[in-house]
Protein backbone atom coordinates (compact mmCIF):
# COMPACT_ATOMS: atom_id res chain seq x y z
CA UNK A 1 0.00 0.00 0.00
CA UNK A 2 1.17 3.06 -1.08
CA UNK A 3 1.86 6.05 2.11
CA UNK A 4 0.45 9.62 1.64
CA UNK A 5 2.70 12.77 2.55
CA UNK A 6 0.99 15.02 4.38
CA UNK A 7 1.80 18.75 3.75
CA UNK A 8 -0.20 21.69 5.58
CA UNK A 9 1.76 23.92 4.73
CA UNK A 10 1.84 25.57 1.12
CA UNK A 11 5.70 26.63 1.45
CA UNK A 12 6.24 23.18 1.65
CA UNK A 13 3.85 21.93 -0.91
CA UNK A 14 6.12 23.88 -3.32
CA UNK A 15 9.14 22.37 -2.50
CA UNK A 16 8.07 18.95 -1.96
CA UNK A 17 6.11 18.34 -5.01
CA UNK A 18 9.30 19.33 -6.85
CA UNK A 19 11.07 16.70 -5.12
CA UNK A 20 8.39 14.19 -5.38
CA UNK A 21 8.37 15.26 -8.80
CA UNK A 22 12.24 14.74 -9.08
CA UNK A 23 12.84 11.78 -7.68
CA UNK A 24 10.33 8.32 -8.33
CA UNK A 25 7.29 10.16 -9.62
CA UNK A 26 3.68 9.74 -9.13
CA UNK A 27 4.84 10.08 -5.28
CA UNK A 28 6.69 7.53 -4.39
CA UNK A 29 8.85 7.46 -1.51
CA UNK A 30 12.53 7.21 -2.07
CA UNK A 31 14.48 4.15 -1.06
CA UNK A 32 16.29 5.82 2.26
CA UNK A 33 12.32 6.49 3.71
CA UNK A 34 10.54 3.78 2.74
CA UNK A 35 13.30 0.46 2.37
CA UNK A 36 10.45 -1.67 1.21
CA UNK A 37 9.64 0.20 -2.11
CA UNK A 38 11.23 -0.69 -5.30
CA UNK A 39 13.18 1.92 -7.50
CA UNK A 40 11.26 3.75 -9.90
CA UNK A 41 10.94 2.43 -13.73
CA UNK A 42 8.80 5.61 -14.62
CA UNK A 43 9.70 6.74 -17.95
CA UNK A 44 10.47 10.35 -18.45
CA UNK A 45 7.53 12.41 -18.94
CA UNK A 46 5.34 14.68 -16.97
CA UNK A 47 4.49 13.69 -14.01
CA UNK A 48 0.85 13.87 -12.23
CA UNK A 49 0.43 14.28 -8.22
CA UNK A 50 -2.65 13.90 -6.31
CA UNK A 51 -3.26 16.54 -3.69
CA UNK A 52 -6.40 16.42 -1.19
CA UNK A 53 -7.97 19.19 0.10
CA UNK A 54 -11.40 20.20 1.69
CA UNK A 55 -13.66 21.52 -0.77
CA UNK A 56 -14.70 25.45 0.46
CA UNK A 57 -11.68 26.25 2.04
CA UNK A 58 -11.52 29.56 3.32
CA UNK A 59 -7.43 29.44 1.90
CA UNK A 60 -9.07 27.90 -1.74
CA UNK A 61 -7.55 31.67 -3.48
CA UNK A 62 -3.79 31.30 -1.17
CA UNK A 63 -3.74 27.89 -2.76
CA UNK A 64 -4.65 27.99 -5.95
CA UNK A 65 -1.88 31.11 -6.25
CA UNK A 66 0.83 28.99 -4.95
CA UNK A 67 -0.50 26.08 -6.97
CA UNK A 68 -0.44 28.68 -10.31
CA UNK A 69 3.64 29.41 -9.41
CA UNK A 70 4.59 25.75 -8.69
CA UNK A 71 2.81 24.55 -12.09
CA UNK A 72 5.22 27.95 -14.12
CA UNK A 73 8.23 26.66 -12.29
CA UNK A 74 7.29 23.17 -12.74
CA UNK A 75 5.57 22.36 -16.14
CA UNK A 76 6.99 18.55 -15.93
CA UNK A 77 4.71 18.31 -12.72
CA UNK A 78 0.92 17.79 -12.84
CA UNK A 79 -0.71 18.85 -9.98
CA UNK A 80 -4.10 17.18 -9.61
CA UNK A 81 -6.45 18.67 -7.10
CA UNK A 82 -9.13 16.10 -5.42
CA UNK A 83 -11.73 17.99 -3.55
CA UNK A 84 -13.07 15.77 -0.51
CA UNK A 85 -16.72 16.94 0.44
CA UNK A 86 -17.09 16.44 3.96
CA UNK A 87 -19.66 17.42 7.28
CA UNK A 88 -16.40 17.79 9.46
CA UNK A 89 -12.60 16.65 10.02
CA UNK A 90 -13.94 13.11 10.92
CA UNK A 91 -16.18 12.86 7.93
CA UNK A 92 -12.72 13.99 6.19
CA UNK A 93 -10.48 11.44 7.48
CA UNK A 94 -12.69 8.55 6.76
CA UNK A 95 -13.02 9.85 3.03
CA UNK A 96 -9.23 9.42 2.80
CA UNK A 97 -8.87 6.29 4.38
CA UNK A 98 -11.20 4.18 2.34
CA UNK A 99 -8.88 6.27 -0.63
CA UNK A 100 -6.17 4.54 0.47
CA UNK A 101 -7.85 1.15 1.27
CA UNK A 102 -9.09 1.15 -2.20
CA UNK A 103 -5.77 1.64 -3.99
CA UNK A 104 -6.00 5.56 -4.70
CA UNK A 105 -3.55 6.82 -2.19
CA UNK A 106 -3.52 10.63 -3.06
CA UNK A 107 0.06 11.77 -2.80
CA UNK A 108 -0.12 14.65 -0.85
CA UNK A 109 -3.29 15.86 1.94
CA UNK A 110 -4.54 18.20 4.00
CA UNK A 111 -4.65 16.82 7.63
CA UNK A 112 -5.51 18.93 10.86
CA UNK A 113 -3.63 17.80 14.07
CA UNK A 114 -7.03 15.92 15.25
CA UNK A 115 -5.87 13.13 12.59
CA UNK A 116 -1.86 13.33 12.26
CA UNK A 117 -1.53 10.71 14.93
CA UNK A 118 -4.12 8.55 13.54
CA UNK A 119 -2.56 8.74 9.85
CA UNK A 120 1.05 8.54 11.47
CA UNK A 121 0.06 5.48 14.14
CA UNK A 122 -1.59 3.92 10.88
CA UNK A 123 1.62 4.00 8.92
CA UNK A 124 -0.53 5.74 6.47
CA UNK A 125 2.24 8.91 6.15
CA UNK A 126 5.78 8.97 4.51
CA UNK A 127 8.21 11.14 6.95
CA UNK A 128 9.52 14.24 5.47
CA UNK A 129 13.04 14.05 7.06
CA UNK A 130 14.95 12.19 4.53
CA UNK A 131 13.84 14.86 2.08
CA UNK A 132 14.49 18.05 4.77
CA UNK A 133 18.36 16.57 4.80
CA UNK A 134 18.71 16.32 1.02
CA UNK A 135 17.07 20.12 -0.06
CA UNK A 136 18.12 21.69 3.04
CA UNK A 137 17.67 25.11 0.99
CA UNK A 138 14.35 24.61 0.37
CA UNK A 139 13.68 24.97 4.39
CA UNK A 140 14.80 28.64 4.74
CA UNK A 141 11.71 29.89 6.25
CA UNK A 142 11.47 26.53 8.39
CA UNK A 143 12.33 28.43 11.52
CA UNK A 144 9.85 31.18 10.77
CA UNK A 145 7.02 28.47 11.84
CA UNK A 146 6.72 28.85 15.39
CA UNK A 147 7.25 25.36 17.67
CA UNK A 148 4.07 25.22 19.01
CA UNK A 149 2.19 24.95 16.00
CA UNK A 150 4.91 22.69 13.88
CA UNK A 151 5.45 20.48 17.19
CA UNK A 152 1.93 17.97 16.26
CA UNK A 153 3.44 16.92 13.39
CA UNK A 154 6.96 15.91 14.41
CA UNK A 155 5.96 12.51 15.92
CA UNK A 156 8.45 10.16 17.50
CA UNK A 157 11.48 12.51 16.22
CA UNK A 158 9.91 12.05 12.43
CA UNK A 159 8.56 15.17 10.61
CA UNK A 160 5.19 14.48 9.04
CA UNK A 161 4.01 17.66 7.61
CA UNK A 162 4.21 21.12 7.98
CA UNK A 163 1.49 23.73 9.84
CA UNK A 164 -0.31 25.79 7.24
CA UNK A 165 -2.56 27.02 9.57
CA UNK A 166 -4.27 27.67 12.84
CA UNK A 167 -7.21 28.75 14.79
CA UNK A 168 -7.19 31.68 17.09
CA UNK A 169 -9.66 31.74 19.88
CA UNK A 170 -10.69 35.58 20.66
CA UNK A 171 -13.03 37.29 22.46
CA UNK A 172 -15.22 39.86 20.62
CA UNK A 173 -17.46 42.52 22.79
CA UNK A 174 -20.21 44.62 22.07
CA UNK A 175 -19.37 47.86 22.92
CA UNK A 176 -22.83 49.57 22.86
CA UNK A 177 -24.24 46.62 25.57
CA UNK A 178 -20.87 47.43 27.63
CA UNK A 179 -22.29 51.01 27.78
CA UNK A 180 -26.02 49.66 28.76
CA UNK A 181 -24.25 48.03 31.57
CA UNK A 182 -22.18 50.45 32.65
CA UNK A 183 -19.35 48.39 32.02
CA UNK A 184 -15.55 49.42 30.83
CA UNK A 185 -14.09 47.59 28.01
CA UNK A 186 -11.87 45.05 30.75
CA UNK A 187 -8.29 45.50 30.87
CA UNK A 188 -5.80 42.56 29.68
CA UNK A 189 -4.75 41.72 32.93
CA UNK A 190 -9.05 40.69 33.92
CA UNK A 191 -9.54 37.45 35.92
CA UNK A 192 -12.25 34.60 35.31
CA UNK A 193 -13.80 36.05 38.65
CA UNK A 194 -14.26 39.41 36.76
CA UNK A 195 -15.65 37.80 33.06
CA UNK A 196 -17.97 35.97 35.52
CA UNK A 197 -19.30 39.46 37.02
CA UNK A 198 -19.50 40.58 33.34
CA UNK A 199 -21.17 37.58 31.82
CA UNK A 200 -23.99 38.15 34.72
CA UNK A 201 -24.15 42.31 34.46
CA UNK A 202 -24.93 41.43 30.66
CA UNK A 203 -27.03 38.46 31.12
CA UNK A 204 -30.69 40.19 30.38
CA UNK A 205 -34.25 39.04 30.58
CA UNK A 206 -36.98 41.19 28.49
CA UNK A 207 -40.53 40.57 27.50
CA UNK A 208 -39.92 36.39 28.25
CA UNK A 209 -36.71 36.62 26.72
CA UNK A 210 -33.65 35.78 28.28
CA UNK A 211 -30.08 37.06 26.55
CA UNK A 212 -27.05 35.89 27.78
CA UNK A 213 -23.89 37.66 28.80
CA UNK A 214 -21.41 35.28 27.35
CA UNK A 215 -22.33 32.12 25.11
CA UNK A 216 -19.10 29.25 23.94
CA UNK A 217 -19.82 28.02 20.60
CA UNK A 218 -20.51 24.61 20.18
CA UNK A 219 -17.33 23.36 18.88
CA UNK A 220 -14.43 21.80 20.91
CA UNK A 221 -11.53 24.55 20.48
CA UNK A 222 -14.10 26.82 21.10
CA UNK A 223 -13.85 25.52 25.11
CA UNK A 224 -10.35 24.45 24.56
CA UNK A 225 -8.71 28.29 25.13
CA UNK A 226 -10.47 28.28 28.73
CA UNK A 227 -8.77 25.02 29.15
CA UNK A 228 -5.58 26.13 28.70
CA UNK A 229 -6.42 29.59 30.95
CA UNK A 230 -6.81 26.78 33.74
CA UNK A 231 -3.80 24.73 33.16
CA UNK A 232 -6.34 21.85 31.65
CA UNK A 233 -6.57 20.27 28.10
CA UNK A 234 -8.70 18.26 26.02
CA UNK A 235 -5.80 15.70 25.34
CA UNK A 236 -2.83 14.70 26.64
CA UNK A 237 0.63 15.86 25.29
CA UNK A 238 1.30 13.00 23.02
CA UNK A 239 -2.25 13.20 22.06
CA UNK A 240 -3.24 9.13 22.99
CA UNK A 241 -5.71 10.05 26.04
CA UNK A 242 -7.95 11.84 27.12
CA UNK A 243 -7.49 14.50 30.27
CA UNK A 244 -11.20 15.91 30.65
CA UNK A 245 -10.60 14.15 33.98
CA UNK A 246 -8.28 16.14 35.60
CA UNK A 247 -9.56 18.32 37.94
CA UNK A 248 -8.49 21.38 35.80
CA UNK A 249 -10.74 20.23 33.03
CA UNK A 250 -13.91 19.57 35.54
CA UNK A 251 -13.38 22.92 37.49
CA UNK A 252 -13.48 24.88 34.16
CA UNK A 253 -16.23 22.51 32.89
CA UNK A 254 -18.17 23.55 35.81
CA UNK A 255 -17.67 27.06 35.87
CA UNK A 256 -18.70 27.48 32.14
CA UNK A 257 -22.27 26.40 33.60
CA UNK A 258 -22.59 28.75 36.35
Amino acid sequence: MKRAWVFVSIIALVWSLAACGAGAGGGSAPASSAPGDKPSTAKPGKAELTLVWSKNEASDEQLSTILAEFNKKNPDIKVKRVEVVSNGWADYFNKIQTMIAGGNSPDVIRVAIEGIQMFAKQDLLLPLDPYMKSDPGALDNYNDLHPKLQSPFVIDNKTYGFVWDWNNVVMHFNTELLKQAGLPVPNKNWTKDVFLQYAQKLTTEKGGKKTFGFAIPNYYFGASAWLFNNDASILNDNMTASKLDDPNAVEMMQFSRI
